[in-house]
């Protein structure tokens, strides 16, 4: 219910244009008091509730950006722009938030993410569930593979700003993962 109030503005103004209209049909075949008032309440009732809905801004809402701001900067190649997304406690398996920069540079400095689609989010805060289909290529523009991949990551809140807290690779094409490093040494392997 909190997620049609405060997160799917179409939705509600679907639901709003419906209920309303619905009312007026009814006010206008029955002539009750009852029909003439629910046309009048109900949508006075959904402009404030899309109201709501515009300036209110929920924590899955902000995760959710801070997830396409991750995937911009990634796909980007930029790790200076991931450096303020990512906590100062970060860990993924033992990696600290340097040590993973320093890591995706290396990366970055010869391999593109030249298209990252989303093919679903799980986001239930402060934990995101991310499953990818990564077009690898190299700097040079040539394709190297198509990766599909399964990722956890984990939001921690400072200073009312979502920051990612923790990177755990579940799956790698067909295969369980465990363990970043993992793919940071299959990647280097890339020629």
């Amino acid at each position: 219910m909190t997620a049609i109030l405060f997160e799917n503005f179409w939705t509600l103004l679907i639901i709003g244009v419906v209920f309303s209209g619905l009312a007026w049909y009814l006010a206008v075949e029955r002539r009750t008091k009852f029909w003439l008032l629910a046309a009048k309440i109900l949508p006075l009732v959904f402009a404030i509730l899309l109201a709501i809905n515009y300036f209110v801004v929920t924590d899955r809402e902000e995760i959710q950006t801070q997830v396409v701001k991750l995937i911009t900067a990634c796909q980007a190649g930029n790790v200076d722009t991931l450096k303020p997304l990512i906590d100062n406690d970060f860990s993924a398996t033992g990696l600290t938030k340097n040590e993973i920069l320093a890591e995706l540079k290396h990366i970055f400095a010869r391999l593109t993410l030249a298209n990252v689609q989303l093919l679903d989010v799980a986001n239930n805060p402060p934990v995101v569930r991310l499953v990818c289909l990564t077009q690898i290529t190299t700097k040079s523009g040539d394709d190297l593979a198509r990766i599909h991949s399964e990722w956890e990551l984990t939001f921690r809140k400072r200073d009312k700003t979502w920051l990612l807290d923790t990177v755990r690779p579940v799956r790698l094409m067909t295969r369980p993962v465990n363990d970043i490093r993992e793919i940071l040494r299959e990647s280097h392997q890339v020629p």
